[in-house]
């Protein structure tokens, strides 16, 4: 009896169809995977700069004023002080206006124009290092809102 060497055209389908089952099985949850590390570090970088606004809050409440020319006041756009922007800055404060109404973040028109949009460059100025995002926000109410958000699963978020 002649010894068979090699693979036969039946086993070599079955193994591609295993291959092809569980290809199809683990690249949704790869793909669930790397949208859940994304929306984390995007919140832990919201927190990160949660924690440093309660510690700039303090120094304000104590008289600081190290933080008034950081970072653009963002104005009602119907406002005066919405004219004399420049308009590159009129297009990001109605940016930045059209977020925070967002029903979804719970802010009130009154808390909207205590808010100011710090770049990456003002957070690195009052000491938050590598975050890479621009994010709006109120020093009195320590809340934090980012400017560009994360989209995963067709959501937006701005906040954490």
């Amino acid at each position: 009896m002649k010894e068979q060497k090699g693979i036969t055209l039946i086993i070599l389908v079955v193994t591609i169809i295993l291959l092809l089952i569980l290809m199809s099985i683990s690249i949704p949850f790869s793909r669930k995977v790397i949208d859940d590390t994304k929306l984390n570090q995007f919140s832990s970088e919201l927190q990160v700069i949660q924690k440093k606004l309660g510690v700039i809050a303090d120094e304000i409440s104590m008289g600081s004023n190290a933080y008034d020319k950081i970072g653009l006041k963002i104005v009602d756009p119907a406002s005066t002080d919405f004219q004399n922007l420049s308009s590159n800055n009129q297009t990001t404060v109605t940016e930045a206006w059209q977020i925070l109404q967002d029903p979804n973040l719970n802010i009130s028109s009154d808390e909207m124009d205590n808010f100011v949009l710090l770049t990456a460059d003002d957070l690195n100025t009052i000491g938050i290092s590598k975050i890479n995002q621009s994010v709006l926000v109120n020093y009195s109410t320590q809340q934090v809102v980012s400017f560009t958000g994360i989209t995963v699963g067709g959501v937006t978020y701005y906040t954490y």
